[in-house]
C-alpha cells in the first residue's frame, strides 16, 4: 500500500515540477539561476485528510564568498545586500560552503507524512566528499537516508549526485546539515519545518500566524576559514573564540564596521506570531535571546511541545531547538531589538585572567507602519540582561529566576508507562570530559634532550568514557561484515586498559537490543570540561533529571549515590528531546526505548568536538534487524592489492621482494643482514638474508619461492656491480653524443641561412656551400 501511495506522489510530483532549481543558462550565457524554495508548493497550509505530497529538491553545494560580485554595491546600497546569491557573513571576503549559493541554505517546509526528495549535487571543487543529515528526523525504516558519513553511508564524492528520500514523520522545528568534516559550519545547512494539520497541533490556540519568514537561524561565526580555525587550534595550541553571531547569515562582527543592516522581522501590531530558533554551532557557544518589552512563550524545542511556560529569555546550545510564541504590542509606534547575547567561547571564558568576547547581535522586531527606522534603545553586552525569568541550560539549578527543561512537563501521554517504572534493559555510565593523554594526531614526540614535561601543544582530548573513537572505513550499517570486530570497543571490552592515563581510539560502540529500554547516566564529571550539548541520532528521548554538583565527580561515586537514592527520575511526562546540553560536574539522565534498527551515532554537537572524537555508535538490534541497504546502494571501504602469484612474482623487476603467498606484516623487520638498509622495509617472517638462512617454506613450492628470490638477490649485486662499472663509460658516450648533436644542428641552421639567402638574391647566379 506504503509503494502505491509513493507512486502516486512521484506522478503528483512530475505533474506539479520541481519548483526550479540551479541551473546554468548555458543558451544565453547567463549565470546560475538558483531556487531558494520560498513558494515551493509544499509551502502550504496542513489539512487533516489531505494526501501528503512528495516534496522535491535540488541543492547544488559549491565553494562561494561572502561578499561576491553578486553582492554589487552592499553595503553602500543596502538593498543590493538582499540580491539573489548574495551571501553576507560579517562582511568582507570570507570563504564559505553554500546550498544554492545562499547562508543558510534553502529552508524546506512540510506538511508531517509528507514525503521528502532532495537531490544533492556536489560541486565542491577541491573533490570533498559530502552527506546531509536530517537533524530531528528519526528515519524509522530509511536509516540509510539519515545523511551520517561512514556511519549510515558513503560520502558522496565530488561530481556526483545523491537522492534522499524519506517520510517527514517527526513534527516540528528541526535542521538538516552536512555530516562530513567540517562542512556544517563551513555553511552547509538550513532549516527543516514539519507542520501539522490545526486539529493535531496542541499549542493551536495560542497563537495567530506561523510564518516562514519567522524562522530564525543562528550561528557563531570565526573571521578564519573554519579548516584553518581547526587547524590553528590542534596543531599550534591557539584557542579559537567566536568573532561574530549571525542571525539568518547576516552578522556585525565586534570591532569592525562594516556597515551591514540588521536582520529584521516584520510583525502587525496585536496578533501572535511563532518563532522557531535553531542553533548550528561551532564552538562552545551557547546564545541568550530576549526582545525588549517583550515575553516569551516557550512551547516546544527540539520539535516536541511542552506545557507551556512564560519567560523574558531563553538559552539555546548548537543542535538544539526552541519555539515560542510572542504577543505583539498593539498600537504601537516603534520598532525593538530582538537581542542575542553569547556565553563562554562568545562571551566570557573562565581563565585567568578571564578572556572576554561579549559578543551581542541585534536584529529588529519591525512593527507594520513604523518604518525600517533602528530602535533608539542603546544595547550592549552588559545591558542584555535575560530580565525576572529565563528559561536557561546555563542555569545548574532552579532558582526564583530560571527554570530548566528538566522542569517542564511534556503535553504527549505516556505511551510507554514502563519507561518510567521499568528497570533499564540497559544502563550505561557515559563519562563526558576531556583529558591530556598525547594524541598522536596532533602531538609530535619530543625532540632528543628536549624536557618531556614541557610539551609545546597542549591538546584537549574530548572524550566519552575516554575514549577517542574514530570513523570505520566502511559505513557498518550497510557493510558491517567489512569492518574487523576488533576495530570496535568499549569501556567493557577495554578493562584491562586505564584509558584515563592510556591514550585510547577505536571505533566506539554500544550495543542494545530491538525494543529494550535504554537508560544513559550522562557525567561531565571534571570542572576544566566545556558543556557538552549531546545529539542522539534514530531516537528522541525523555528527560529524567539533571543534577548539579560544586565539586568533581567519579562515576563509582555516582554509581553509590544513585543506589542511594540521590538521583530520583520522573514519573511522567518527562520533556522530550533529540539533543541535551551536559554541564560541567553534572549528571544527566535520560532514557528512551530502542524501537528504531540502525546504526545510530551519540555525539557533542560542538563541530570540533565530533571532529576529534567525542562520539559514540549506538547499534540497535543484530545485523538480523537491520533493513536491507537500496538496490545500488554505494560502497566503500579499505582496498589493498591481492597477494601475488608465482607467476606474478618472477614477472617482477623488483629485487627483494616478498613471497607471493605470505602476507607482509612486521614491516619494521625483514632482514637482519649488516649494511643492507632498504631490507628492513619488508616482513622478518616471510624471509630472511641473514648469512645462517633457513627457508621458511618445507614444501616444493617454497623452494622453489626460495631460488626466485635468491636469483633475484644474485641479479641484483650483478646489477649494482655493472652499474658502478658502467657510469664512466656511459658519462663519456652521453657527452659524446650531445656534441655531435649540437655539431649537426650548427650545420642545419648554416644551411637555413644559405637557402633564406638565395631565395632574397632571386635572378643572381649564387652557388651554396658545399
Amino acid at each position: 500500500m506504503e509503494k502505491c501511495v509513493i507512486c502516486l506522489l512521484l506522478l503528483t510530483s512530475l505533474l506539479l515540477g520541481n519548483g526550479g532549481f540551479c541551473e546554468a543558462q548555458e543558451n544565453d550565457g547567463s549565470a546560475f539561476q538558483c531556487n531558494d524554495y520560498k513558494n515551493h508548493p509544499c509551502t502550504r497550509p496542513c489539512l487533516e485528510g489531505a494526501l501528503p505530497k512528495l516534496c522535491r529538491y535540488y541543492f547544488l553545494l559549491e565553494h562561494y564568498t561572502t561578499m561576491s560580485t553578486a553582492c554589487y554595491d552592499c553595503p553602500s546600497n543596502s538593498s543590493h545586500c538582499f540580491l539573489p546569491q548574495c551571501v553576507l557573513g560579517s562582511g568582507g571576503n570570507h570563504s564559505v560552503l553554500t546550498v544554492n549559493r545562499m547562508l543558510p541554505g534553502p529552508t524546506i517546509n512540510v506538511c508531517q507524512n509528507d514525503v521528502i526528495e532532495v537531490t544533492v549535487d556536489n560541486r565542491l571543487e577541491v573533490g570533498e566528499g559530502v552527506s546531509i543529515h536530517w537533524h530531528g528526523q528519526r528515519q524509522r525504516g530509511t536509516p540509510h537516508m539519515d545523511g551520517t558519513a561512514l556511519v549510515t553511508q558513503c560520502p558522496l564524492h565530488s561530481g556526483a549526485k545523491m537522492t534522499y528520500r524519506f517520510k517527514a514523520t517527526e513534527e516540528g522545528t528541526h535542521f538538516w546539515h552536512s555530516h562530513s568534516n567540517l562542512q556544517r559550519s563551513q555553511g552547509i545547512f538550513g532549516g527543516l519545518i514539519v507542520r501539522t494539520p490545526p486539529t493535531l497541533n496542541p499549542h493551536v490556540n495560542l497563537y495567530d500566524l506561523d510564518l516562514p519568514e519567522h524562522v530564525i537561524m543562528l550561528k557563531d561565526w570565526v573571521r578564519r576559514s573554519v579548516d584553518e580555525t581547526f587547524a590553528m587550534n590542534y596543531r599550534s595550541g591557539v584557542l579559537q573564540l567566536g568573532d561574530a553571531i549571525l542571525v539568518n547569515g547576516l552578522g556585525h562582527e565586534k570591532g569592525f564596521s562594516t556597515d551591514l543592516p540588521y536582520p529584521s522581522f516584520k510583525v502587525m501590531p496585536g496578533l501572535r506570531y511563532r518563532f522557531r530558533v535553531i542553533v548550528n554551532g561551532l564552538l562552545d557557544c551557547p546564545l541568550q535571546v530576549s526582545i525588549d518589552d517583550h515575553h516569551l512563550l516557550m512551547i516546544a524545542s527540539d520539535g516536541s511541545d511542552f506545557v507551556p511556560y512564560l519567560v523574558d529569555s531563553f538559552t539555546i546550545f548548537s543542535g538544539e531547538r526552541y519555539d515560542f510564541v510572542l504577543q505583539t504590542k498593539p498600537a504601537v509606534t516603534k520598532n525593538y531589538w530582538i537581542r542575542f547575547k553569547g556565553f563562554l567561547n562568545c562571551g566570557t571564558m573562565p581563565a585567568v585572567p578571564p578572556i572576554h568576547t561579549d559578543l551581542l547581535q541585534l536584529a529588529v522586531l519591525q512593527n507594520e507602519g513604523t518604518g525600517p527606522d533602528l530602535p533608539q534603545e542603546g544595547a550592549t553586552y552588559d545591558n542584555s540582561e535575560p530580565g525576572q525569568m529565563s528559561l536557561s541550560t546555563l542555569a545548574g539549578r532552579t532558582t526564583n529566576e530560571t527554570i530548566r527543561i528538566v522542569d517542564l512537563s511534556s503535553v504527549y501521554p505516556d505511551d510507554d508507562p514502563d519507561l518510567y517504572t521499568a528497570e533499564p534493559d540497559k544502563r550505561f555510565h557515559i563519562t563526558l570530559g576531556q583529558t591530556q593523554q598525547v594524541n598522536p594526531r596532533f602531538e609530535f614526540p619530543p625532540l632528543p634532550g628536549e624536557n618531556t614535561s614541557r610539551r609545546r601543544t597542549t591538546v584537549f582530548n574530548q572524550q566519552l568514557n575516554y575514549i577517542t573513537s574514530h570513523l570505520p572505513p566502511s559505513p557498518p550499517l550497510s557493510q558491517l561484515q567489512d569492518i574487523p570486530e576488533s576495530e570496535f570497543c568499549n569501556n567493557e571490552t577495554l578493562r584491562a586498559v586505564d584509558c584515563s592515563v592510556d591514550f585510547c581510539t577505536c571505533i566506539h560502540r554500544l550495543q542494545v537490543a530491538l525494543g529494550d529500554l535504554v537508560e544513559m547516566v550522562l557525567i561531565n564529571y571534571s570542572f576544566l570540561s566545556a558543556s557538552h550539548p549531546m545529539h542522539l541520532h534514530g531516537h528522541r528521548f525523555r528527560v529524567m533529571g539533571i543534577y548539579q554538583f560544586d565539586r568533581e565527580l567519579t562515576v563509582d561515586e555516582v554509581r553509590q549515590m544513585d543506589a542511594m537514592g540521590e538521583f530520583p527520575r520522573r514519573h511522567s511526562r518527562a520533556p522530550l528531546k533529540d539533543t541535551l546540553v551536559v554541564h560541567a560536574r553534572s549528571v544527566v539522565i535520560i532514557r528512551f526505548r530502542a524501537d528504531n534498527p540502525g546504526f545510530w551515532l551519540m555525539h557533542c554537537h560542538i563541530e570540533f568536538h565530533t571532529e576529534t572524537g567525542m562520539t559514540l555508535l549506538l547499534q540497535t538490534g543484530s545485523p538480523e534487524d537491520l533493513p536491507k541497504p537500496p538496490r545500488g546502494f554505494p560502497r566503500c571501504g579499505d582496498w589493498a592489492p591481492p597477494d601475488l602469484t608465482q607467476d606474478e612474482l618472477k614477472a617482477l623487476d623488483i629485487p627483494d621482494y616478498p613471497g607471493s603467498k605470505v602476507k607482509q606484516t612486521n614491516h619494521d623487520e625483514f632482514f637482519k643482514e649488516e649494511k643492507t638498509s632498504h631490507a628492513s622495509k619488508f616482513p622478518k617472517d616471510n624471509i630472511s638474508s641473514k648469512r645462517n638462512y633457513k627457508s621458511p617454506h618445507n614444501s616444493a613450492q617454497g623452494a622453489e619461492i626460495d631460488e626466485v628470490i635468491r636469483s633475484r638477490k644474485n641479479e641484483d649485486k650483478e646489477r649494482r656491480l655493472g652499474l658502478a662499472v658502467g657510469v664512466p663509460v656511459g658519462v663519456t658516450c652521453i657527452c659524446a653524443l650531445v656534441a655531435l648533436v649540437l655539431v649537426a644542428r650548427r650545420r642545419l641552421d648554416r644551411k637555413h641561412m644559405y637557402l633564406k639567402l638565395s631565395t632574397e638574391n632571386i635572378g643572381q647566379s649564387k652557388s651554396l656551400p658545399k
